[in-house]
């Protein structure tokens, strides 16, 4: 099921909490990957972002760091919840310090687009306030008279626990208030008093306060927007939480009623129990002023299950939980936080760390839905693009081309570890790896540490060695058949997938006339290399292959031999019209399926350049968008988009997937790729909901 953009939200900026570079001029600058990051969860379809809220007492550059966060995220056209939280633990000291501080941030933030503003996060929980010194403590007649040494706000009624030396007094309840610095609670023993002692506010007192504050900020400061307030999470047991101590409290002025919740217990059925007992006590009392605004396996060391299937299968519980509470909003924890296993995405490299991770892809967009072809009649399907593409990714349907930058010999670390993550993160698993000219070394050993750098990372590759650019004759074929296969030595050695042979030799024969007998070379050549390599052998057929210019040698013809799978490459010939294009397009591709079937794969196809490359955007996404469904709707098993980079100033071509200005998509690619454009006419379809 794709991201419900109603109900799903996430928290952003953890990564801020520490700060973020050095300081200039008392300040940190925002770094240009936040921004990045906001595009791309808008693109996935979030709309509700959570921004991490600083104790108000907090280092002043973060804290500023987080508002311009929260600022950005409101320019963005987010829902954004943010505010302002006291100090966890605190003492009754710094509640005191705390509340008058809130006023002035909500008012900021409703100046500013806040559209829910934050009082606290956490703070009604048993280990959420802390001991405070006391100036004494004395008991006549079995009423214990308590000095603090600052306004304790305490009234009748509230729980505290006090403790010295001959009293201990577990979370007993106010009897009266005779000053702002003392109280009184009964306690049966003998007369007596001492200097010394220390005391902590129960979970309710911390209720009481927030409530008030609600109140205040609304009856006395003006404030409109919503207020919220998230709760702990519960105990070990699964039974009395702190959202049980709100039911019984009722929630008072603040709209939202939120809980922070990932499951306590000893193993991860326990800890789904806790976590399904508390969202569901808390939205059946609550109802549309619940909201989950942490939520996530558990994060501790005991149980956690590894980052696999297990991990798949507890977040998809969580997640048919959440889904199961018509309407209910829930913001996942969290998108990027340095050190924690509960992060969607990490800003490192090492381990797990440098893409996104695969069971959290999976329970974003993946693994909740597939989408089986059938016979039958065509009906409508309500759906959007960007749920099928990750669909289809499951199935490594949409892959990418990518290399063609590094076909220099220059390989850019940075560059291409960002790209591989984006194309993770896009639902892309299959790359093919742009092929070297063998007379290369330089550039076969950039390929050969691309194609590395992507398997580690889980992808699927295809690789091999190309020949040398419109000058491979009859003469010069034996040793490019040599050098092909000391290539699959190589990736038989290295776990490459799949093994590609060749890229177009056909124009050799057909454009340059320098090779004979092309499609009966390669079929030969294609037996030799088995001896070699014992995966998946490839070759990538020119679009103008011989077939398509009469020729009886063609492939169609003669049939693909031994190798295992034919790419074909296709674009249009440049002269066709754009409806000329089209129908070249999807017949060629229809003859090559009705031959190869399964064998078959698109191996690179975009829009053509020349008369074929549309007026404007619109155009071409309506061009590319058809290509799509045509491809889909005829069963091939892969299509390799051509390409994801040419250069890193995207000069030298059209047909790259970044635009010139940087990291910015081109709207048409991005409106396929992942944004929500309406399905066009395909094959039938009926969605089946499967679980992890």
């Amino acid at each position: 099921m794709p991201i419900n953009n109603t109900t799903y939200g996430i928290n952003i900026s953890q990564e801020f909490q520490s700060g973020f570079g050095p300081l200039v001029n008392g300040a940190y600058v925002m770094p240009s990957s936040f921004q990045q990051d906001l595009d791309y969860l808008w693109s996935i379809g979030f709309r509700k972002v959570r921004i991490a809220a600083q104790s108000f007492n907090g280092y002043p550059p973060i804290i500023d760091l987080q508002d311009r966060a929260a600022l950005l995220a409101v320019a963005k056209g987010f829902s954004v919840d943010y505010g302002t939280v006291n100090k966890n633990p605190s003492t009754p000291t710094d509640w005191g310090t705390y509340l008058p501080t809130v006023p002035a941030k909500a008012i900021w933030a409703q100046n500013n687009g806040i559209s829910v503003f934050m009082i606290g996060n956490e703070h009604d929980g048993y280990g959420a306030t802390t001991y405070e010194n006391l100036i004494s403590i004395s008991r006549t007649s079995n009423v214990v008279t308590v000095t603090t040494a600052t306004s304790h706000n305490l009234k009748p009624g509230d729980s505290v626990e006090i403790y010295n030396n001959t009293i201990l007094l577990y979370f007993v309840s106010v009897l009266a208030t005779p000053t702002t610095t003392t109280f009184t609670v009964t306690s049966v023993g003998s007369n007596g008093s001492e200097n010394a002692g220390i005391y902590r506010y129960g979970p309710g007192v911390a209720i009481r306060l927030l409530k008030e504050l609600a109140t205040s900020l609304k009856t006395t400061h003006g404030i409109t927007i919503p207020l919220s307030y998230s709760m702990v999470q519960g105990n070990q047991t699964g039974s009395t939480q702190s959202v049980d101590w709100w039911i019984i409290a009722g929630r008072g002025d603040i709209d939202f009623l939120d809980q922070n919740i990932y499951g306590t217990g000893s193993t991860q059925d326990l800890r789904l129990t806790d976590f399904n007992g508390s969202v569901t006590r808390g939205y059946n009392a609550f109802g549309a002023n619940y909201r989950v605004t942490e939520w996530n396996i558990f994060h501790d060391n005991t149980g956690v299950p590894s980052i696999t299937a297990d991990a798949e299968l507890y977040l998809m519980k969580r997640r048919e939980i959440l889904e199961s509470k018509a309407g209910l909003v829930h913001f996942i924890f969290c998108y990027k936080h340095a050190g924690n296993l509960l992060i969607l995405k990490k800003p490192s490299t090492t381990n797990q760390a440098g893409r996104w991770r695969d069971w959290w892809w999976s329970f974003i967009k993946e693994r909740q839905s597939t989408i089986e072809l059938t016979s039958g009649t065509p009906t409508p399907v309500n759906e959007y693009r960007s749920n099928l593409i990750a669909r289809f990714a499951v199935s490594n349907k949409l892959a990418m081309n990518y290399g063609q930058d590094t076909q220099g010999g220059v390989y850019n670390t940075a560059q291409i570890n960002e790209d591989l993550e984006k194309m993770w993160d896009m639902g892309i698993r299959k790359l093919r790896i742009a092929s070297s000219n063998y007379t290369y070394t330089a550039g076969v050993n950039t390929s050969k540490t691309l194609a590395l750098a992507a398997k580690a990372r889980g992808f699927y590759i295809i690789w091999g060695v190309s020949h040398p650019p419109g000058t491979l004759s009859d003469a010069g074929w034996a040793a490019y058949t040599s050098e092909v296969n000391s290539a699959a030595d190589w990736a038989e050695i290295n776990g490459v997938d799949e093994f590609n042979i060749g890229n177009e030799l056909e124009y050799l024969e057909t454009t340059y006339t320098i090779l004979t007998n092309s499609v009966s070379k390669i079929k030969t050549m294609a037996t030799d290399v088995k001896t070699h390599f014992s995966r998946i052998v490839s070759y990538a057929m020119a679009q103008s292959s011989k077939e398509y210019q009469g020729a009886p040698s063609g492939w169609i013809a003669s049939g693909k031999g031994d190798i295992d799978l034919l790419g074909y490459n296709i674009y249009g010939d440049n002269g066709l019209t754009i409806a000329q294009g089209k129908t070249q397009f999807e017949t060629r591709i229809t003859d090559l399926y009705t031959a190869f079937g399964a064998g078959l794969y698109i191996s690179e196809w975009n829009i053509g350049t020349g008369t074929l490359w549309g007026a404007s955007d619109t155009e071409r996404g309506v061009i590319i968008t058809e290509r799509l469904d045509f491809m889909l709707g005829l069963g091939i098993s892969v299509f390799y988009f051509f390409t994801f980079r040419w250069d890193n100033a995207g000069t030298n071509d059209k047909l790259y997937f970044p635009a010139i200005l940087g990291s910015i998509y081109r709207s048409w690619i991005n409106k396929i790729l992942i944004l929500n454009v309406p399905i066009r006419s395909i094959a039938p379809q009926r969605l089946t909901r499967t679980t992890a």
